[in-house]
């Protein structure tokens, strides 16, 4: 906007209104005692990220009246905006207008000196918002900016969830040590092909239908890899797979069950090998991932994780996919559960 801040700012916003949504007048300055900060990702979805943010700031406003909000303009800028934020309140309060990307971003961002312990928001705007379906956040906009609403009406009853996390260790193509935390899932094999081919898509293809037409091209193109899977000096898994997935949530993909019976508040994430399969199995697989059913499908196993594992490819280097993230990686993945980690706005 001209004459405003550049993009990536962080700009207090203040307002004079009345306490708004029902809200009290203590409850007012209590929400107003809190520092917030709105990350909002304007390209999210295609640009719907900017228009979910205009929907939503007169409501945000006044319910949080000293929000700060930045707009990211670069891949990883949420993780930079969150970081400078933790450090700066690390008891504040994070909202993210965005998608799973976003929320990846402003998470690794919030925790990842370990200096924040303020609770997490978000108001989905992005493809998949595998995040969200997970923990119950309305897939609607409007309908998880009156969740918040419904969260501040709450008064000093207001209250949190602990949601796990898990984290990735690994060294990049590059050899550089790197450490991540995922939220959803992390995956080797078909499913970070699937993506890659999806974000291939953006532009031409509806979104919802970006996945599963790059599952059912990466599934065409590619073949099961060999995997070793070890944990705590003992063989989990030894073999041709075509995709293995550690989950913590029980979808990615935008929606596709990948683990239905995973938790975000259990402690335990999920190991889950689809094997080698033929063609027609395979497609059968990735379309019975909708309803969760591939898990009872022979050369389809679901293990639980409750320490850390590690994955090595015979080939040395692997794709993966985390949360919609993509990483190169060189030589073993390292996976375990952070349970309780972060704390969502319930």
């Amino acid at each position: 906007m001209e004459g405003g801040p550049p993009r990536g700012h962080i700009q207090r916003l203040t307002t004079q209104e009345p306490p708004a949504m029902g809200e009290s007048s203590a409850e007012a300055v209590r929400a107003a005692s809190s520092a917030v900060l709105a990350i909002v990702n304007p390209v999210a979805r295609g640009g719907r990220g900017a228009e979910v943010w205009r929907r939503a700031e007169p409501a945000l406003r006044a319910g949080f009246p000293g929000l700060e909000f930045a707009e990211t303009t670069a891949p990883a800028h949420a993780e930079t905006l969150a970081a400078e934020w933790a450090r700066r309140r690390p008891d504040g309060i994070v909202l993210v207008v965005g998608g799973d990307g976003t929320v990846h971003e402003a998470v690794n961002g919030l925790l990842g000196d370990g200096a924040a312990t303020g609770p997490l928001g978000v108001v989905p705007s992005g493809t998949g918002n595998d995040f969200a379906r997970s923990t119950g956040v309305p897939l609607d906009p409007a309908a998880a900016v009156e969740r918040l609403a419904r969260w501040l009406r709450s008064g000093p009853a207001r209250a949190v969830r602990r949601i796990d996390v898990g984290r990735l260790t690994f060294r990049d193509w590059s050899g550089a040590a790197r450490t991540r935390l995922f939220l959803n899932s992390v995956s080797v094999g078909v499913s970070p092909t699937a993506n890659r081919i999806a974000q291939g898509l953006r532009g031409v293809v509806p979104g919802p239908l970006r996945y599963p037409l790059g599952g059912v091209a990466a599934v065409l193109s590619g073949g099961a890899e060999l995997y070793r899977v070890t944990s705590g000096g003992a063989v989990r898994f030894e073999g041709e797979a075509l995709n293995l997935t550690i989950a913590n949530g029980p979808t990615f993909g935008g929606g596709l069950r990948i683990s239905p019976g995973s938790s975000l508040t259990d402690g335990v994430l999920e190991q889950v090998i689809i094997g080698r399969l033929g063609a027609a199995r395979a497609l059968l697989a990735l379309g019975r991932l909708y309803g969760g059913t591939h898990v009872t499908m022979p050369g389809v196993s679901v293990t639980p994780v409750r320490e850390a594992l590690t994955i090595e490819s015979v080939g040395g280097a692997m794709l993966a996919e985390a949360d919609g993230q993509e990483f190169e990686i060189e030589g073993p993945l390292t996976v375990e559960p952070v349970p309780a980690a972060l704390s969502l706005l319930a």
